[in-house]
């Protein structure tokens, strides 16, 4: 996005002056509105002044303005910023009080393409990502936001089937996300990639995505790694989309009634092609369907009602037949044989809702108050017996010490609720070059679970005859529990901008109070961060971040499994749970340059994480075991790298590169690597047209990362562990413009369409098996062989994307 800043004192001064101006005098008259570019992302630092006369104003940071000018019969008001085409409005025999909504256009605009001339400085640690990467992305779980995120620098993922991503050491849980300000929650008994099916953000409804790996302003809650918050759109007029593929349908609508605006959206999706290429074969049955809306009504020009609403359902269904793999060395490969007898049904059901009330006292002051509810019923049931052979591939058959039969059974029935309700107020007052903030959030939460996991299993020679009678306990799992708790939260933050002969200064300080009634614990987080954009090389930016942050306990975190004299694992809670705590410094620059005649962005961040606090956890594959207890401290450190750029006009592309390394000692001072230790990843990101032929359009995401520590079942890295094989991965994507209104506006019954796109995505293109986590075989001689469960192969998917 094109963007730049340039400011005066006297602009600063006119700001002050201005900024709680809400009413017209004698012989005056106010203009007010908001500024936002064709994307329709707001314009902050617009220069908004009355022609020939000495008012003036800036836009604030949602692009919103006020300005006071003198009353004439003909007023002329110049919209101007650098980058950007200047925009005047004439205003003849006015009323007191106009409102001017401006879009403003890139400084090398044309009809026939935007060309990029500059990028916005980065002041803080959220780094914006257009909507367009997410409508280009060839994904294979229709997720086209986390995907996009899981190649931004210090994310990485491990399963393509799912949204969650690990971000410089942290875990799934310790990433927040947030749509339209409501924080959201993922399903909590999601194993899986196949059960979880489709994140909570519809990538079809999105207006912009704000994504920070660390280093956070105050107004975002107690979490240690990240933030994603998305913001859905609110059409001024008729719009849409419709996406069709093998896997689905994803179809978005909306429009604007003058004070009313709204945005529907409607997924159906079903993962069964993709299931199709796994090791295990049968009867995939998922269907996740979910609803969605966004809706604003302009109660007065300075009020404005909002309710945003989710309804989603996941339904995973699987009756197994049987699964070969083939797994070892070129020394030594095997192959594991199972035929199956049972099914898995699961379900997952989510529904929030979000009321809240905005009242404008001019641009820059505000305040907020909302309720948001939260439900989520989860439900886990299967029951699935398998009878295996276990063999040395390059053996004859008929040597018996060389493979093993045997059998096992697992079964689980789970079932749990969580809801929540909340209530906040918030408020924003802008003081010239300052801008102020805080807001206060009370909730309450209530959560029960029921659950029963067992294992049985069975191994012995080729000699032997096998029977489910004949399988012993490995273990067992029994609980039923129920909390309800409350939570406060206050923060305040202040951003300050100054523009001295040095160069433009941007501060943002705040503290974060924080009450948990279950643990009875009170935490305070301060944060702070510094960015300078000098004067005499204004392609640099420099940034420092730091600050105290915790990982305030929820339910998965506090829960234990207490062992009894007869083996069998009780669900406990633990009420005497800490908060993790992350003491982290953050350093960074972004450097602008052109090249090929276009404008590149290079950024670098060095971070440190200091942790203490913390609650031991494996990973099992999506699953996050935690040990309950806070009894080990770590760290985390490491350096990221991004190279960012537009190869053809309007179409984002990017390489990340992450080193990093995070460790954690026992109370007895015994040091291991942390789960989440990924040494090293390095992601793709790419769209391109066509040479010559800009009908033909291709994208591609292509990722590295490092394996992770790995444990057996019931074991913790302090007693063993090894390392995954490193996750890669390829997807590709070709498709063809029926309609582009660039280039080839539709004609007839295709006259309304902006754009019509037919395409074909090759997922897992060189067909990489990758890992997702282990089942584990017993041998006669007390040992275990590690059969890997690998993710999805080589797939082939059809789409047609319809924009109007």
């Amino acid at each position: 996005m094109v963007h730049s800043f340039m400011r005066r004192p006297l602009l600063i001064t006119a700001l002050i002056i201005s900024s709680f101006t809400a009413q017209a005098k004698d012989g005056r008259i106010v203009v007010t509105g908001k500024i936002s570019d064709t994307t329709n992302d707001a314009l902050e630092f617009v220069t908004i002044r009355q022609k020939d006369a000495s008012k003036m104003t800036v836009s604030g940071f949602d692009g919103k303005y006020s300005l006071t000018a003198e009353k004439k019969d003909t007023v002329d008001i110049v919209f101007s910023l650098i980058g950007y085409r200047e925009v005047i409005r004439r205003l003849v025999n006015a009323p007191d009080t106009v409102r001017l909504n401006i879009v403003m256009r890139p400084a090398d605009y044309t009809l026939q393409q935007v060309e990029i001339t500059d990028f916005k400085k980065q002041t803080d640690t959220r780094t914006r990502i257009g909507k367009k990467a997410v409508r280009n992305v060839t994904s294979p779980s229709g997720n086209g936001v986390e995907d996009v995120i899981t190649t931004m620098p210090g994310v990485s993922a491990s399963n393509e089937m799912s949204p969650r991503y690990y971000v410089r050491g942290g875990n799934f849980d310790e990433n927040a996300v947030y749509i339209n300000g409501m924080e959201v929650y993922r399903p909590i008994l999601v194993s899986s990639g196949q059960q979880e099916g489709m994140s909570i953000v519809n990538p079809s409804m999105v207006q912009s995505i704000d994504f920070s790996a660390g280093g956070f302003g105050a107004e975002y809650g107690d979490v240690m790694s990240s933030v994603l918050d998305v913001t859905y759109a609110m059409p001024d007029k008729l719009t849409g989309n419709i996406d069709i593929s093998l896997s689905g349908i994803n179809a978005s609508i909306g429009g604007n009634a003058g004070k009313f605006s709204n945005i529907h959206g409607f997924r159906f999706r079903r993962n069964s092609n993709l299931l199709a290429s796994t090791d295990n074969k049968g009867e995939y049955d998922p269907r996740f369907i979910d609803y969605q809306t966004n809706m604003s009504l302009d109660l007065s020009k300075s009020t404005t009602l909002n309710l945003t609403g989710v309804v989603a359902v996941n339904d995973y269904r699987f009756t197994p037949v049987d699964r070969n793999t083939s797994f070892g060395t070129m020394v030594r490969p095997r192959n594991f044989k199972v035929y199956f007898d049972g099914r898995e049904q699961d379900r997952f059901t989510t529904i929030l809702g979000n009321l809240s009330l905005t009242h404008h006292f001019s641009s820059n002051n505000f305040i907020k108050g909302g309720i948001h509810g939260f439900s989520s019923r989860e439900k886990i049931d299967y029951d699935i017996t398998g009878m295996y052979r276990l063999e040395d591939s390059n053996v004859p058959i008929d040597t018996t010490e060389t493979f093993y039969v045997g059998a096992y059974n697992t079964f689980a029935n789970d079932r749990m609720s969580l809801s929540m309700i909340s209530g906040a107020i918030s408020g924003g007052i802008g003081l010239g070059a300052n801008s102020l903030s805080g807001g206060v959030t009370v909730s309450r939460q209530s959560v029960s679970q029921t659950l029963e996991y067992y294992e049985l299993a069975d191994s012995v020679t080729a000699d032997n005859d096998v029977t489910p009678e004949k399988m012993k306990t490995v273990y067992r799992t029994t609980g039923d529990t129920r909390f309800d708790a409350t939570r406060i939260a206050v923060f305040i933050q202040d951003t300050y901008r100054a523009n001295a002969e040095s160069g433009l200064w941007v501060l943002n300080a705040g503290v974060r109070y924080s009450y948990f009634s279950f643990n009875r614990e009170s935490i305070v987080s301060p944060r702070l961060s510094i960015a300078f954009v000098p004067e005499k090389a204004r392609n640099v930016t420099l940034r420092l971040s730091t600050g105290i942050y915790y990982q305030s306990p929820f339910y998965k975190e506090f829960r234990f499994f207490a062992t009894t004299p007869d083996n069998i694992g009780r669900l406990d809670l633990n009420r005497n749970i800490k908060s993790q705590r992350s003491a982290q410094i953050i350093l960074g620059s972004d450097v602008i340059f052109k090249t090929f005649g276009r404008p590149f962005k290079f950024t670098a961040e060095a971070y440190y994480k200091h942790l203490d606090n913390l609650v031991p956890f494996e990973i099992d594959n999506l699953q996050v075991n935690y040990s309950g207890f806070n009894s080990n401290k770590g760290y985390a450190a490491g350096i990221d790298f991004r190279l960012f750029g537009q190869f053809v006009p309007g179409v984002d592309s990017w390489i990340s590169v992450g080193l990093m390394k995070t460790d954690e000692s026992t109370p007895e001072r015994k040091h291991m690597p942390r789960p989440t230790d990924r040494r090293y990843a390095l992601s793709v990101f790419l769209n391109d047209y066509m040479p010559g032929y800009n009908r033909l359009k291709f994208s591609l995401k292509g990722v590295l990362y490092d394996g992770l520590p790995t444990v057996a079942p019931h074991s913790t890295r302090a007693d063993r562990y090894f390392r995954t094989p490193a996750y890669k991965r390829v997807d590709a994507g070709i498709s063809f413009g029926i309609v582009d209104n660039l280039h080839h506006p539709g004609r007839g019954m295709l006259s309304n369409l902006k754009g019509m796109w037919a395409g074909v995505e090759l997922f897992n293109m060189f067909d990489m098996n990758n890992v997702s986590n282990y089942l584990w075989i017993g041998q006669t001689d007390g040992s275990s062989v590690a059969v890997p469960n690998y993710l999805t192969g080589r797939r082939l998917n059809l789409t047609i994307k319809i924009d109007f």
